[in-house]
C-alpha cells in the first residue's frame, strides 16, 4: 500500500529513496540523510554501520516525532556517540551536482557537501492500477482510503489496511492490521 515520498525541491532528480538503498552497489564514503523518522534513523544508523559517514537532517527539532521522549533523547545522544551528526531545524532546499559529489542547500543557508543523499520523509499511499473510482470507494483528501469499524470502506466488502489507510506507516502495523481483519473475516467468534 506504500511507496516512498520523493521531495520536491530542485535537483531531486539526485535523491535517493528507501528502495533504492537495496540496489546500492557500492557504499559512498558520506550520505545526508533527509527525514528523522523511523526509516531515517534506521537507514542512518545502518549506513554509519557500514563506516559511511552520515549526517541526519531534520526539519524538526527532535528524532522520531510521536515517539517517547526518554528514547528520542537517549538514541539521540547514543547515535552522536557513533558518529552521525545532526543537523536540526532546517530543510533541504535544492541538490546540486558538483562533480561526483551533492552540494545540499538548505534553508537557514548552509550548504553540504556529501556523496549521496537519501530522502526519508515519509511514505505515501499506492493504489494505482486498483480503479478504486469505477468501485465507488472513497479516498480521503489526504490520499487514505477511508474506512469504517473493522477496516471496512465505504463499499460493503471491500477491505483496506496499511499504509493506504490512515495511521502508523510501519511494516508491522500493517501486518497487525491484516492479520486483525482476517481474523474477523475468518472467524467472526
Amino acid at each position: 500500500g506504500g511507496t516512498p515520498r520523493r521531495p520536491r525541491c530542485e535537483g531531486s532528480e539526485h535523491v535517493m529513496v528507501s528502495d533504492d538503498m537495496f540496489a546500492l552497489e557500492t557504499l559512498p564514503k558520506s550520505m545526508v540523510v533527509q527525514g528523522a523518522g523511523y526509516i531515517g534513523v534506521e537507514f542512518a544508523c545502518i549506513m554509519n554501520g557500514l563506516g559511511v559517514d552520515v549526517t541526519l537532517n531534520y526539519r524538526g527539532d527532535k528524532i522520531l516525532r510521536g515517539f517517547d521522549e526518554d528514547i528520542r533523547n537517549h538514541l539521540t545522544e547514543e547515535m552522536r556517540k557513533q558518529g552521525i551528526e545532526f543537523v536540526l531545524n532546517t530543510d533541504i532546499q535544492k541538490i546540486k551536482k558538483d562533480g561526483d559529489a551533492l552540494s545540499v542547500h538548505l534553508d537557514d543557508g548552509n550548504i553540504m557537501k556529501t556523496d549521496a543523499v537519501l530522502s526519508a520523509i515519509g511514505r505515501v499511499s499506492n493504489f494505482e492500477g486498483l480503479n478504486l473510482e469505477a468501485a465507488g470507494v472513497e479516498v480521503e483528501q489526504n490520499g487514505k482510503i477511508k474506512i469504517g469499524d473493522n477496516f471496512e470502506t465505504n463499499v460493503p466488502h471491500v477491505y483496506a489496511v496499511g499504509d493506504i489507510i490512515e495511521g502508523l506507516e510501519l511494516t508491522p502495523v500493517a501486518l497487525a492490521e491484516g492479520h486483525i481483519l482476517a481474523d474477523q473475516l475468518l472467524n467472526p467468534n
